[in-house]
């Protein structure tokens, strides 16, 4: 694996060719007429001394070729880790430029802490790949981490940042356009655009996000998957009103999923009057965990469908200090957190007694119900018969098997920690019966409350978890959850 240096402020250093001048061997020099497009940019180095021409060469540009000046003979060595920082180059393209590019994968580009490359040709195409990334890092004189350079595309539109890599403390911005992502790896950077679109699978840790003008959010498109973890994102200037946007092209890309985790990142500096979290137009997942939202913020606006498949989670994101706020969408319906509906001796937080409110759509049915995530409980018992109790609540409606169902996840054997499951799931052609009813008390506002129940036996055969889910088929329902399953 080969290293390469890349800096503006270094390269400015090199002295430029001059005609008539006699050259030792090891003399560096660059182009006298700088090309426009930096990445034709090169350091060259004097392999056989003599007297410069009177007029500059046409410079051989390919990696490590030669070119023959009067009675100097010259080889291009931008980069070369043999000289460090006295040959570095002046634009990452030259190290990152597809089929043409320097470096190889799995090839460290040292980015110095005082690079600032600003020119509107930046395309970056890693020639690395999925398990060996091009290493993109930011360092000092020393090669000690820094977190200062910066790399500006000043024109055109799109910034393509293609390949696999691993960059970290890198800013890279095109403040006017938009910038597309594939493949990359980015860690304590900070990214600068109008518009960002995820492609293929970006990652990123403790990354700040700036956008601007009216083209702003975040474009999931097809197949994308972005994971994020730590980190910021703020606006300024007239944005679009969502942060996520789920996209695509055509009628292919509605086939193809996207998917987007993001955990620990503070959300508020995104700023519009009438700001959504996400814009759902093509099947995909969002999951938000611990998570800062702006105080203004709606969550989903539906375009389209998710697909069974899909749906938006968030867990523990507010603006403010609850540390209980639940929200999940799908085609199906809503889920959200509920404080002022509540079991009595059910679930809290410590202190606030919470509970789930399913909101079923139009679009609710036997085979795309909508979900309640995992509650879970502890087992530390084998061997033993269980029973696992959940309670819902209604306003006037008395629900059956076919309308909710429940199903315990449990490890029913005692040779392997392969999942067994009971429900009380009807089969589609059977007609539904109704769910138990129940005397458990209830603190709500309802004008004609409905308890149910419904109770599973199981017998668990190794320590561990039990899941339990919630389905809810019945459109147009709303129903509340007790999240705290009695197991007894």
């Amino acid at each position: 694996m080969a290293n390469w240096y890349c800096g503006s402020n270094k390269y400015a250093l090199v002295a430029s060719w001059q005609p008539n001048t006699e050259y030792a061997v090891g003399a560096l020099v660059k182009q006298a007429t700088q090309p426009s497009d930096w990445v034709n940019r090169r350091v060259f180095r004097c392999i056989q001394a003599g007297t410069s021409g009177s007029s500059e060469p046409s410079w051989n540009l390919g990696k490590a070729s030669t070119t023959n000046d009067n009675t100097v003979v010259w080889q291009e060595v931008t980069g070369n880790s043999a000289y460090g920082w006295s040959a570095a180059g002046p634009a990452l393209q030259l190290f990152l430029n597809g089929t043409s590019s320097w470096a190889a994968a799995g090839d460290t580009v040292y980015v110095n802490a005082g690079h600032n490359e600003a020119h509107p040709g930046v395309y970056l195409n890693s020639p690395g790949v999925i398990e060996n990334p091009v290493y993109v890092l930011c360092v000092d004189d020393d090669l000690q981490p820094a977190s200062t350079a910066t790399i500006t595309k000043t024109g055109g539109w799109w910034m393509y940042v293609y390949g696999f890599a691993y960059s970290r403390g890198v800013s890279y911005a095109n403040p006017g356009s938009r910038m597309e992502l594939h493949g990359w790896i980015f860690e304590d950077c900070t990214l600068t655009q109008a518009d960002l679109a995820i492609r293929n699978i970006v990652t990123f840790r403790n990354v700040t996000v700036y956008q601007s003008t009216i083209y702003s959010g975040i474009g999931i498109g097809a197949p994308g998957i972005l994971t994020w973890r730590g980190g910021a994102i703020y606006t300024s200037g007239e944005v679009k009103p969502y942060i996520f946007i789920l996209s695509g092209g055509d009628s292919y890309e509605r086939f193809q999923t996207r998917d987007v985790v993001v955990e620990g990142v503070d959300l508020s500096g995104y700023v519009h009057s009438n700001l959504y979290l996400c814009a759902v137009g093509f099947p995909g997942r969002i999951v938000l965990k611990n998570c800062r939202l702006g105080s203004n913020i709606s969550l989903v606006n539906r375009v389209a469908r998710l697909t069974p498949w899909g749906r938006i989670d968030l867990v523990n994101c507010d603006s403010g200090n609850t540390n209980y706020r639940y929200y999940r969408y799908q085609d199906a319906g809503e889920v959200f957190h509920e404080t002022g509906i509540y079991r009595e001796g059910g679930a809290t937080d410590g202190t606030t007694p919470i509970c789930r409110r399913m909101v079923s759509s139009d679009w609710a049915k036997y085979e795309d119900p909508l979900t309640l995530g995992e509650l879970v409980g502890w087992n530390e018992t084998t061997g033993q018969q269980k029973t696992a109790t959940l309670h819902v609540l209604t306003n006037g409606v008395t629900l059956t098997n076919k309308d909710l169902w429940v199903e315990v996840e449990y490890l029913g054997n005692a040779d392997y920690p392969l999942s067994s499951f009971v429900t009380n799931k009807p089969h589609i052609l059977e007609s539904g019966t109704s769910l138990d009813s129940d005397n458990a008390t209830w603190v709500h506002n309802l004008q004609n409350p409905v308890r149910q129940k419904v109770s599973l036996s199981f017998t668990p055969q190794m320590k561990g978890p039990i899941r339990v889910t919630v389905r809810l088929a019945r459109p147009s329902t709303t129903v509340y959850v007790c999240p705290k399953v009695d197991i007894a």
